[in-house]
């Protein structure tokens, strides 16, 4: 998933709440890329960016 955002403010909130279910993100200056880590890494060689993790879940039951 690719999401563009037309200020810088609004990507930072964007991916506040979208930390909060987890995943991989590949941020860059006003986008995000969310993937797994490993489709992220082609990606981070052509656009460039910076690893953002979401927050794991994978201890909790439900």
């Amino acid at each position: 998933m690719v999401v563009t955002f037309t200020t810088e403010a609004g990507k930072k909130a964007w991916l506040k709440g979208a930390e909060e279910y987890g995943g991989s993100y590949l941020v860059g200056t006003r986008w995000v890329v969310q993937a797994k880590p490993a489709a992220l890494l082609p990606v981070q060689q052509e656009l460039g960016g910076s690893f953002v993790a979401g927050v794991d879940h994978s201890a909790h039951s439900g």
